[in-house]
């Protein structure tokens, strides 16, 4: 099963808590040293496809709209879905299941009108997938706040996320053995 853990090292309220945990999460930090960690990117209500500086752009507008200088808090909020062995074992290792599972998983922050980005990585603590929240909405200005109780409600909807493509698979893998069997 996996786990998901509010990132709390670090309260984002910085100026430049954006451009920080973007470049963490794309690994396009100077002189970065775990590159080869990056499996791959996505997000919703950002052109993440055109880099990190455009991410990084694209959100700081949102905030710079809605008056974060005046405002002032947290900028982001980042999560990581650490997925287990055993359910990477079940997705395949398949990086392009584990990117659409992650599209899913981005919809929790998005349909609350709120930017987000995941990156996929695949270091010494396994497959996880980082979830990166602009925390002022893009359509109303108001401020993202969360509980521990909606963490714990997001998990059970990720978790339930990673099981229905497993199910699949595995119902796929059986009709295929059914077919060579038959």
């Amino acid at each position: 099963m996996g786990i998901l853990i509010r990132m709390t090292k670090g309260n984002y309220i910085n100026n430049d808590a954006v451009e920080n945990v973007i470049h963490y999460i794309t690994r396009t930090r100077a002189n970065e040293q775990d590159g080869e960690a990056l499996i791959s990117i996505g997000g919703a209500g950002v052109a993440y496809y055109l880099g990190a500086e455009a991410i990084i752009n694209q959100m700081k507008y949102v905030q710079n709209v809605f008056g974060i200088e005046q405002r002032g808090g947290r900028r982001m909020y980042h999560e990581v879905f650490q997925l287990s062995f055993e359910e990477c074992q079940a997705l395949g290792a398949d990086g392009r299941v584990i990117n659409e599972i992650a599209l899913k998983l981005l919809q929790c922050y998005f349909q609350k009108e709120h930017q987000a980005i995941f990156a996929i990585h695949n270091n010494r603590e396994g497959v996880h997938i980082h979830l990166v929240v602009n925390t002022i909405s893009y359509c109303t200005g108001l401020k993202w706040h969360d509980s521990m109780e909606e963490l714990k409600e997001r998990e059970t909807c990720f978790n339930q996320t990673v099981y229905n493509y497993i199910g699949r698979i595995a119902a796929r893998n059986n009709l295929l053995m059914a077919n060579c069997n038959g």
